[in-house]
């Protein structure tokens, strides 16, 4: 049997093979788990992923988990010298079937985050689960656009090209910096928060360093696309949407309040699957806004 470190590293192999093979995050990597019979919480997860004393049992268990899945649906097997999964005699490619859980205490109708604006990693983790398309709503976008050249590329750039190297397309939507709407609201703003008076030379400033990271990945012939986008509404909420349109699409919403720094505006994640009604009233505003957005930069 392997010891616990290297079923750790097994871990962690796995599910960053499921996560670039498949395109699964953590949280559907712990429910296939459980479909497997391998009890644990999304948190407990986390923390093997990111190496944080857990029990030897559960590490044990959870390394047999991500053995099976590996093998199932990729046809790989772990080579403890190698420290990586190679190709093993099962064919691989099947999917492992996870039972529908609409219904189960564990999962919640929603999830809330009272403390605001999501770290970059549990953001990054919400957005690799996508197939098809993300969506980033917001007023500035200058958190966003600045997780390019302030975080490492491990945090986020090299996670944004793998994905745009597996199609998946991108569509940034920000408030249009010369519109009425947009002088209303940072007048209003700028009364209760001092950051706010700048607000339309910043966006003028994101959108040329969208239009330069935009312009940097279509030189590279990547099959995934960003498209730029502005909107001439009064802002009420950050949208990040992943596959919005199917049956599995789930989003992170944060309700701007008035004098309250937007980052610390709390955040709430709904799927579809699970909270439909809700999640369809959302959608709905969701739409209203882009429906008449135009794009910006276009080449």
């Amino acid at each position: 049997m392997l010891d616990k470190a290297t079923q750790a590293d097994l871990i962690r192999a796995g599910f960053d093979l499921l996560r670039k093979e498949r395109l699964y995050n953590q949280r559907e990597v712990v429910a296939k788990l459980h479909s497997l019979g391998v009890s644990l919480s999304k948190a407990t997860f986390s923390k093997l992923i990111n190496d944080l004393p857990v029990g030897e049992k559960i590490t044990h268990s959870v390394a047999e988990g991500i053995c099976v899945l590996v093998r199932v649906e990729l046809g790989k097997m772990y080579e403890p010298g190698q420290g990586i999964f190679v190709t093993g005699p099962g064919a691989g490619g099947e999917e492992t079937v996870v039972p529908k859980a609409e219904n189960s205490p564990d999962r919640p109708s929603l999830i809330f985050h009272d403390r605001g604006r999501l770290p970059v990693q549990e953001k990054v983790n919400f957005i690799l689960g996508a197939r098809k398309e993300v969506v980033e709503i917001g007023v500035r976008l200058a958190t966003f656009t600045n997780y390019f050249h302030s975080r490492s590329s491990f945090e986020f750039r090299d996670h944004i090209e793998e994905m745009l190297s597996n199609g998946i397309n991108f569509k940034l939507y920000l408030l249009a910096p010369d519109s009425n709407e947009a002088s209303f609201y940072f007048r209003d703003r700028a009364r209760v928060s001092e950051s706010d008076e700048n607000s339309v030379e910043v966006i003028r400033q994101v959108q040329t360093k969208l239009q330069k990271i935009r312009d940097g990945y279509l030189k590279q012939g990547l099959k995934g696309k960003i498209e730029l986008y502005t909107y001439k509404h009064l802002p009420s909420q950050h949208f990040t949407l992943v596959d919005g349109g199917s049956r599995n699409g789930k989003m992170i919403v944060s309700h701007y309040l008035y004098g309250i720094p937007r980052a610390d505006s709390p955040v709430i994640q709904i799927e579809k699957a699970v909270n439909p009604d809700l999640y369809r009233l959302y959608y709905r505003s969701y739409k209203a806004i882009v429906d008449e957005a135009q794009p910006f930069g276009l080449r």
